[in-house]
């Protein structure tokens, strides 16, 4: 494939260019941390619910809710207890599980792409967990968190991502669990 097609594949970006954080276009479109509290809280409002809907973004949410024009639209009182706040904390480290146990008024009510995005990263915030504690210690309940160093019939084949990559292994009953699936009773 020539540069030009490749180009014209990856979005018009020229190849061989760094690639941009897609959250960046939401934290750019953010108002002032100075600007009015009524107009700001909804510009931001509407800005989260956009990052929050963009199938794309899988990541920066944490970014997005410290920055100041967010605290400032968001938390004048500094408690933090916005539900859009709550709902970028979960985007960024929770899980569904928390959501769907969550009182109500807790986090935004999610859209049927923002429920598919949180079990996405909820698959991802779970396998984070335990590839920590397996490196640490074993994980209450979870039989799943053994850390694999070679590939199967492995040798001393290096695995992609380098000589030190590591698999972490997530058992299906934590992920169930975690992605509030039902138990099927056969």
């Amino acid at each position: 494939m020539s540069s030009s097609k490749s180009g014209a594949a990856s979005g018009g970006a020229a190849a061989g260019h760094a690639h941009t954080n897609p959250m960046d276009q939401y934290v750019n479109a953010l108002p002032s941390p100075t600007a009015g509290a009524a107009g700001a809280a909804a510009s931001v409002r509407a800005i989260i619910h956009q990052a929050l809907t963009n199938p794309k973004i899988l990541s920066g949410f944490a970014e997005l809710r410290s920055h100041p024009a967010v605290v400032a639209a968001l938390d004048r009182s500094g408690a933090g207890d916005d539900p859009a706040l709550h709902t970028l904390d979960l985007f960024a480290k929770g899980t569904y599980s928390d959501y769907s146990s969550a009182a109500p008024g807790t986090y935004l009510t999610l859209t049927d792409g923002q429920l598919t995005k949180l079990r996405q990263l909820t698959v991802v915030s779970v396998a984070q967990r335990i590839a920590a504690g397996a490196s640490s210690s074993t994980i209450a309940g979870t039989t799943g968190g053994k850390k694999n160093k070679t590939k199967k019939g492995g040798g001393n084949k290096k695995k992609k991502g380098g000589a030190n990559a590591t698999a972490t292994t997530v058992s299906y009953d934590v992920l169930r669990s975690e992605l509030g699936m039902e138990t099927s009773a056969d």
